[in-house]
């Protein structure tokens, strides 16, 4: 028996907005490209798969619990640069944060940002580019 799923169900399981987010995050890739800064987005979210009862879940890797959504290398010594995109009022989770302070310990920059702009003057802020 072969389990489909609707667009509207698929959109009630994942939450949020995913479009929005995934326009952000590209925005944010194309200004960072713009910049000659090399990035890459990384995608933590759940898979949807099916169970042997044909309920659907999200599965996510713990392993990469609190990852950001685009890393990027910056020159010309190339420290890691993480950045986290968000939609409307969202807030970085624990583990996120955690996350972060782990890697911001170890001289990585960590940015929180909304829109490019809010991307650009951060990077303005702390001499990105």
């Amino acid at each position: 028996m072969q389990q489909t799923i609707t667009a509207g169900e698929l959109r009630k399981v994942i939450g949020g907005s995913l479009h929005a987010h995934q326009a952000r995050v590209r925005a944010c890739l194309q200004w960072l490209e713009l910049h000659r800064i090399p990035a890459m987005p990384v995608y933590t979210g759940g898979i949807p798969r099916f169970r042997r009862d044909g309920a659907l879940e999200l599965r996510r890797n713990p392993e990469q619990a609190g990852l950001a959504d685009i890393v990027a290398c910056l020159p010309p010594r190339g420290t890691l640069l993480l950045i986290e995109v968000k939609t409307g009022a969202a807030r970085r989770s624990k583990v996120q944060r955690e996350a972060g302070e782990r890697f911001g310990n170890a001289g990585a920059i960590s940015l929180l940002v909304r829109d490019v702009a809010e991307l650009e003057r951060l990077a303005r802020d702390t001499g990105v580019a």
